[in-house]
């Protein structure tokens, strides 16, 4: 089943620009912590990113374990397709600009699930 991504239709300019940083530190009060927030919704986005795009590979392709010409043009019309779109890192600022990213901080007591056991 195909999920829809709204980061696919965001109005984001694919160029990088200059932002404010007074703007990033707002948001959270720490420039560092809003960066942060940043970077973990790019990785989403950039993970949500390559499983659609392997979800449309495989339905060009199928289960063929081989690639044949007519295949080969459709995967690179896709592949094109996900080159033009905005870097993650540009969506997630965006996102995160437009207060369309949430997030939460850990409480003092609270253990972080990315520092494991």
């Amino acid at each position: 089943m195909r999920k829809d991504y709204y980061f696919k239709e965001l109005k984001t300019d694919p160029y990088i620009q200059t932002r404010d940083i007074i703007e990033l530190w707002k948001k959270t009060g720490n420039l560092f912590k809003s960066v942060r927030v940043i970077s973990h919704r790019a990785n989403q986005i950039q993970a949500d990113l390559l499983t659609l795009y392997k979800e449309e590979v495989k339905g060009v392709t199928g289960d063929s374990d081989f690639v044949v010409d007519e295949m080969r043009e459709a995967i690179e019309k896709i592949a094109i397709e996900y080159e033009r779109l905005p870097k993650p890192t540009l969506l997630a600022t965006e996102e995160f600009l437009q207060d369309k990213t949430y997030w939460r901080f850990l409480s003092e007591g609270d253990k972080d699930p990315e520092e494991g056991e």
